[in-house]
């Protein structure tokens, strides 16, 4: 009697299979959209922040799931907090895994942000391969691979939030491709570009020591920077700011000594020594604004033009808390 029921249990699941996996589905789905995801926002913050030691806070209005393009939880006016970086808020924070990667063992997924410095932003990552090192603390750890894109960044909004001395116009285009270790054990490796179609820095005052220099207004029709960052060194292969039709153009290209180190406080950037090779290009009707880069004078380089200057000079310096070196180029 037993096999009988369960026979003909089978032959009912196989002929209603697909009304069967639907009510399964649709169960699953209800499930998901009417759980009070908003009572876990304090019991996330209270956890990351203990997670953390403390050292980061997070705090968000709600939690909900998105179905498409791909399972996805959502946090609505996020917001978080460290002592290693100025506060960042999203009117929406999206973070979906990568089912692909979770099936090979690995941790892997999309973090997605609205209007974060009024900008886009997509940070997709993978675990990457385990890394020996002769750490007491860290003896094997894994790396993370991955890339960062960043549209409409607003130069303005991040000024306010990093207290730059100077005012800032402009939205960036950021992209990074990286391979990191979260500990910091190991320096990380990986790639950079930042494209901006103009910036404008409108009249900037630069104090000095019983003295303030005021600046016209400077605007670039361009930006553009490109990099490397590998073996403990930001590599600057190209970077342009303005074109010919500006007032003034500057191209630089040369390496930054660069450790980033985990500290109780967060993370903590140690710059070494530098080098840059500068070329600025200024027309002759703003050279005479710019009283303060007299210094230049010695480094006038060729071709000549008929309103235009060239200047190429090489700074170095073994740190950025004394005065750099400064010798002048004949080819940039």
């Amino acid at each position: 009697m037993i096999g009988q029921i369960i026979s003909n249990t089978l032959k009912f699941i196989k002929t209603n299979f697909k009304n069967f996996l639907l009510f399964i589905l649709s169960t699953v789905v209800l499930i998901a959209l009417l759980f009070p995801y908003d009572d876990l926002s304090d019991f996330i913050s209270a956890q990351v922040a203990k997670a953390t030691g403390n050292k980061f806070f997070v705090q968000m209005e709600g939690i909900g799931i998105g179905l498409l393009p791909g399972p996805a939880i959502q946090l609505n006016n996020f917001s978080i907090e460290s002592s290693s970086f100025p506060r960042l808020t999203s009117d929406d924070l999206s973070i979906a895994p990568n089912f692909l990667t979770l099936l090979m063992g690995k941790a892997g997924g999309t973090i997605s942000a609205s209007n974060l410095y009024q900008s886009d932003l997509e940070l997709n990552f993978t675990q990457g391969d385990s890394v020996e090192t002769k750490s007491e603390d860290f003896k094997l750890k894994y790396m993370l691979d991955g890339e960062l894109n960043i549209e409409g960044l607003s130069l303005n909004k991040l000024k306010e939030a990093t207290s730059l001395p100077i005012d800032i116009d402009g939205k960036l285009s950021v992209n990074i491709n990286f391979n990191i270790d979260p500990n910091f054990t190991i320096q990380p490796n990986g790639e950079f570009q930042i494209t901006s179609s103009k910036v404008s820095i409108p009249s900037p005052t630069i104090p000095i020591p019983n003295f303030a220099i005021t600046l016209p207004n400077l605007n670039f029709s361009y930006l553009k920077a490109k990099g490397r960052i590998v073996d403990s060194e930001i590599i600057i292969e190209e970077a342009l700011i303005g074109d010919s039709k500006d007032p003034m153009y500057i191209k630089l290209k040369g390496k930054i000594g660069l450790k980033l180190k985990q500290s109780r406080l967060g993370i903590k950037p140690i710059f070494s020594s530098y080098e840059a090779k500068v070329l600025f290009n200024i027309h002759k009707d703003l050279r005479p604004q710019l009283i303060f880069m007299t210094f230049i004078d010695g480094y006038k380089a060729g071709p000549k033009q008929a309103d235009r200057e060239n200047f190429q000079v090489k700074l170095t310096g073994s740190s950025f808390r004394n005065p750099p070196r400064a010798r002048a180029l004949s080819t940039f």
